[in-house]
């Protein structure tokens, strides 16, 4: 079966991705779930460091809640490849109370709640994240982000959420516009599609 790959580069408490999550992301999975292959990287404009023991050190443009939640995200995402397992959780942190606190204690419950919801296992998120979630479990979650970081450098991303499908970017203007993420994919589709293919 035809499929379009899609790559997001975001970071959990950007508005843009946020908007982007809700208005684009979700109904491109309800509308095309089998025709679609989404990856997430949730990192956007954050920045890592080495740090003496081998870790590392991350700090986020919106925080160290930001930080806290791209981990999260990205636990569900490594330990539930499945993007109809993984993409239920990641919407549900994006849409609750946690992609707004920037300040305040991390809500860690809610963490928790959106787990339940999506049926993913919160012990084996827990366990990815670590004690600091922040920065991850030495031997899960912090070398899983720094993987992400390395891919989100790679992309040549100079905006959040920065979207490429098939390999090639959306441009903001595309992403400030709102085009239809579907529409795109819908064309990408028909682009793929031999001449006597019906979709």
């Amino acid at each position: 079966m035809l499929s379009v790959n899609i790559q997001v580069f975001a970071e959990s408490q950007c508005p843009a991705c946020i908007d982007y999550t809700s208005s684009q992301l979700s109904p491109l999975l309800t509308a095309l779930p089998s025709s679609v292959s989404l990856s997430a990287f949730p990192y956007g404009n954050a920045n890592s460091t080495l740090l003496d023991d081998g870790s590392y050190l991350f700090q986020c443009q919106h925080g160290v809640n930001e930080c806290t939640a791209n981990m999260w995200e990205a636990c569900a995402i490594e330990h539930y490849p499945d993007q109809a397992l993984w993409f239920p959780f990641y919407d549900c942190i994006e849409s609750s109370d946690i992609s707004q606190n920037r300040d305040g204690e991390f809500e860690t419950d809610l963490v928790a709640s959106c787990a339940e919801k999506t049926g993913l296992d919160f012990k084996a998120l827990q366990d990815c994240a670590g004690e600091d979630p922040a920065s991850g479990s030495p031997s899960d979650g912090n070398l899983l982000m720094q993987k992400i970081a390395v891919a989100t450098e790679k992309s040549g991303h100079t905006f959040c959420p920065w979207v490429v499908i098939d390999g090639v970017p959306l441009t903001e203007e595309q992403i400030d516009n709102g085009d239809d993420l579907t529409q795109l994919v819908c064309e990408a589709l028909v682009a793929k599609a031999g001449p006597d293919d019906v979709l």
